[in-house]
Order: C-alpha cells, then structure tokens, then sequence
C-alpha cells in the first residue's frame, strides 16, 4: 500500500511541477514539427532555425504550463469557497472562542482533503491553530492582516518564474537579432564588398 501511496506522490508532483509540463510540453512540440501535414517550413523556420529558437520555445512553454496549472490551483480554490458555503453557521453562535474553533476545525476536516490543501482551508486551520494556542480570539485581527500579508508575499512569489520568462524573451529575440546580423556579415567577403 504505501509503494501504491508512494507512486501516486511521485506522479502527483511530476505533474503538478511546471518545470516537467514545460518540457514536456517543448518535448511534444519539437516531436510534432517533423510530421506536420501543413506548414512544416514555416514551423521549421519559426522554431527550428537556431539554438536560441528552441530556447525561447521552451521558456515561453515553460511559463504557459506555470499559468495552466495556476488555472487548475485556481478551480480548486473555487471549489473549497462552494465547500465553505456548506458549512453551518448555526454550530458557531455559542461558547467561547476556543469552543467555536474545535467546532469550526472539526466542520473543515469533514470537508476532505483537498479542501484542507487549499488556501482557505489553510487560513481556517492557522486561525484555529491561533485561537485554541492562545486560549481566545484576542488579537485575532492582527493575525489575520499578518496571514494577509504572507498570502500575498506567497502569491507574488509564486509568479517570479513567468516575470523571468517575459523578461527573458525579449533579451534572446534581440541576441538572436545580433547573431544574425554577426553571422551574414561574416559571411561578406572582399570581393562583395569592393562591388
């Protein structure tokens, strides 16, 4: 059992890594060009021409699979929100604050765990973890604006591979503009030139 758990850890993380998407993704997209039916020559000369070609394919591949996936993250979250809408407010209008986060925490781990991976279910657990750790919801706000400010750290982190990539692009179109203009004049010889 834990080989079969083992397994689907280690399939569920090569899949969830945009770096494998992306090159797999470059992969299947330089396996393609060859026996494409209709514009081979054009495929060949867009994406095959140069080194540097095959670098920015798979750098621009690479950032799309890091949004697709975000895609997916984002579904989830949607759905631990219509999950959330589904829990009962009523068990959490008497006793203290302690009381109410056991209620709350128990509601939650009913939920599955993919709720308890999400975001959301996150942010409960740690507002929980914060109200039973300190014995009230004294303070609670402050927390909460500290949990905000990670989330958003976490969220603008989470990006740096696509802001590396649109910065990237740019830089090796313009290096590759600079290799060909380098490699026709090399290829001038004097005899062109004194005509």
């Amino acid at each position: 059992m834990s080989i079969v758990r083992s397994v689907r850890r280690l399939g569920s993380s090569l899949f969830g890594s945009p770096l494998f998407l992306g090159a797999a993704a470059t992969a299947a997209l330089y396996a393609l060009i060859p026996v494409l039916p209709v514009y081979r020559e054009l495929a060949e000369r867009y994406f095959c021409g140069h080194p540097l070609e095959y670098a920015t394919t798979g750098l621009f591949l690479l950032a799309v699979s890091t949004l697709v996936l975000k895609l997916f993250r984002a579904r989830g979250e949607r759905q631990a929100l219509d999950t959330m809408a589904t829990v009962d407010p009523a068990a959490f209008a008497s006793g203290d604050a302690v009381e109410r986060a056991k209620r709350l925490e128990e509601q939650l781990q009913a939920r599955g765990k993919a709720f308890a991976r999400s975001e959301l279910g996150q942010r409960i657990r740690d507002v929980c973890d914060f109200v039973r750790g300190r014995g009230s919801a004294e303070g609670l706000e402050e927390h909460l604006k500290y949990l905000a400010e990670l989330a958003a750290e976490r969220l603008h982190r989470s990006y740096a591979l696509v802001r590396t990539v649109t910065w990237a692009v740019p830089i090796l179109g313009f290096l590759g503009t600079v290799v060909g203009i380098t490699m026709a004049i090399a290829k001038v010889t004097p005899e062109q030139l004194d005509t």
